[in-house]
């Protein structure tokens, strides 16, 4: 089982560095571009950034919940004592979805000014990451309150 959770806590690790890496490469890509786009779809682009920044924010705090779920052992994880964390974790997943779901009109625009299709696809992929979340947590969630009532 700690091979298990070993591996559990390196994926956390690697993706919460991909999401880093990717809100910084936005940044950089938008500082060096910025001359060359006009004032509106510079307001465009930064309010993407901003809002993805915002959504790795909550993106961390969610994978720090379940590295704090991951460090007790199993009998203490289907308890009470891990609910709190749970929905904390579906809040937050909530609200990473409410700002995707507002970028997906930002990801239009930039995708019709550049004639880039293919980025309103992403920006719907990208608005599926916090639903997922989401659905997971709720289910751990009735899972662990199942397991409660049976005791």
């Amino acid at each position: 089982m700690k091979k298990e959770i070993f591996v559990f806590k390196s994926s956390i690790l690697i993706a919460w560095i991909m999401f880093l890496s990717i809100i910084s490469m936005s940044y950089y890509e938008l500082f060096q571009s910025s001359y060359l786009n006009s004032n509106k779809m510079n307001l465009v682009l930064y309010s993407l950034v901003i809002l993805y920044t915002i959504s790795f924010i909550f993106f961390s705090f969610i994978l720090f919940n379940i590295n704090k779920l991951l460090n007790k052992n199993i009998a203490e994880i289907c308890s009470k004592s891990s609910i709190p964390s749970i929905n904390i974790m579906i809040n937050l997943s909530k609200i990473m979805a409410f700002i995707h779901f507002i970028s997906i009109p930002l990801f239009y625009i930039i995708g019709e000014v550049d004639d880039a299709a293919g980025l309103i696809i992403i920006g719907l992929i990208l608005f599926s990451f916090p639903i997922i979340i989401l659905s997971i947590a709720s289910f751990i969630k009735k899972i662990i309150l199942v397991q409660i009532k049976n005791k």
